[in-house]
């Protein structure tokens, strides 16, 4: 018989090791969950150079503070608020540079590596077009509101946690969710609105 193998991937596992001041989880942190922090960043940021920048921002904090790590969030969700910080960082001093400005106006137009080439060239486009107007109706929103939204529907975090990570009550997180919901399928249903 043989033994159960622990899961690489497994969030717990991965935490209980940070807990420990494993700084090797880091790397394992990101073999498997880059993707899904990359594009939170790409998100929060507003734009792609940004986001990789913010992100390598965070993992340079985590390994840092690592020995800090009490455990109380899984260590997935400690590596998105310190993401979350390296974004408002850069969009703080961001603010007064204009070459700046210009690229977050046309942050929704970049290409998303999510979209697979669809069979019709139509659908392809169609589905490029909703992604640009998500996009869009997210840079329209407040801090708060678009890091609600990321974290529990890109990042899949309870409402607690989100409520936890954000310093928010739990039904201050529900309205605001629930409000951010509402604005992107109004956008998507309503492009011309």
């Amino acid at each position: 018989m043989r033994k159960q193998k622990i899961q690489d991937c497994d969030g717990k596992q991965l935490t209980k090791r940070a807990v420990y001041g494993d700084v090797e989880v880091l790397d394992e942190l990101a073999r498997c969950f880059e993707r899904k922090l990359y594009d939170f960043a790409r998100r929060y940021c507003s734009s792609e150079e940004d986001a990789r920048d913010a992100l390598q921002d965070a993992y340079e904090a985590a390994a840092r503070h690592i020995g800090g790590f009490r455990g109380e969030a899984s260590i997935k969700t400690w590596v998105t608020t310190l993401v979350i910080s390296a974004c408002s960082r850069r969009h703080r001093g961001a603010r007064n540079d204009p070459k700046r400005h210009v690229a977050l106006d046309h942050a929704g137009l970049q290409k998303s590596r999510h979209l697979q080439a669809p069979a019709l060239p139509d659908e392809e486009l169609a589905r490029k077009e909703k992604y640009r107007e998500i996009e869009q109706q997210l840079l329209k929103m407040s801090e708060t509101d678009r890091a609600v939204i990321l974290l529990r529907d890109g990042q899949e975090l309870s409402t607690a946690e989100t409520a936890s990570f954000l310093g928010l009550s739990v039904p201050a997180v529900k309205s605001r969710l629930h409000r951010a919901r509402k604005k992107v399928r109004a956008a998507v249903s309503n492009p011309e609105s």
